[in-house]
């Protein structure tokens, strides 16, 4: 697949909202860098496969993220 760099740090925030959603937040490296992710037909397959396990939510469906300070409970990385 080769090595995509999307983001400026590995460590991603990782945490579940009450209702079970689980919710990553990282810094991105570049909106080139994601695009040329979202154009990578390698990606595209990763993310299939990912998307056959789980459904890909926006944010804001998460109750908590109607809060100015979101809280979450913290997923092990």
């Amino acid at each position: 697949m080769g090595r995509f760099v999307i983001a400026v740090s590995a460590q991603a925030g990782r945490g579940a909202a009450a209702d079970g959603t689980a919710v990553e937040v990282f810094e991105r490296l570049s909106t080139a860098a994601i695009e040329r992710a979202h154009s990578s037909p390698a990606v595209q397959a990763l993310w299939a496969e990912f998307g056959a396990a789980c459904d890909y939510v926006p944010i804001a469906s998460a109750a908590e993220a109607q809060r100015i300070f979101p809280e979450v409970e913290a997923l092990a990385t």
